[in-house]
């Protein structure tokens, strides 16, 4: 007879335990699907004939759940291979985004590499037409600050200050295009 020993019940006790019996399962599986794999090879490859009407009604589901996993195998390939194109497009779109970006950014840093602007276009020449009034504007607007007439400007310097200053500044088309 096996004398039964008594061990002290310790963590690694348990952790052994918990292993071999992670192992035994183990096993079992892999011979019960070593053994399921086996007999179902057998009973495809047996002819029909040999077989009873039951086994031939599972040979034919066996079957058709093969040719529905092939199936479904390739179309997974298939969208694998789309999903890779997308992923490639994607990163071809981005890179080009961030071009554009960056040459967007460097040209409002820079503003005198702005391209030149086509001034037969009407956009231009509204443009051209408002720039000019600002123009006549700032100039009556200087007029009217140091005339003498019924309004008395120095009654409000800091007003009189800031509408000297804007009409310092002159109007022109190139500097608003380039603000």
């Amino acid at each position: 007879l096996p004398q039964v020993t008594e061990h002290q019940k310790s963590e690694q006790t348990i952790k052994d335990y918990g292993e071999l019996a992670q192992s035994k399962v183990l096993e079992q599986f892999i011979v019960k699907s070593l053994t399921q794999s086996h007999v179902v090879t057998a009973l495809l490859k047996t002819p029909d004939k040999n077989l009873d009407p039951e086994m031939v009604e599972r040979k034919q589901k066996i079957i058709a759940s093969l040719k529905a996993y092939r199936d479904k195998e390739t179309e997974l390939r298939y969208l694998q291979m789309v999903e890779a194109e997308k992923r490639a497009e994607l990163d071809a779109v981005r890179k080009q985004w961030d071009q554009e970006l960056t040459e967007l950014r460097v040209l409002r840093e820079d503003g005198n590499r702005l391209e030149e602007c086509d001034v037969t276009t009407p956009l231009y020449k509204r443009l051209r037409g408002l720039v000019n009034k600002l123009e006549l504007m700032r100039t009556l607007l200087a007029r009217l600050v140091t005339s003498r007439g019924r309004r008395d400007w120095l009654a409000e310097p800091a007003r009189t200050a800031r509408l000297l200053a804007l009409t310092r500044t002159p109007c022109s088309l190139h500097s608003f295009l380039h603000q």
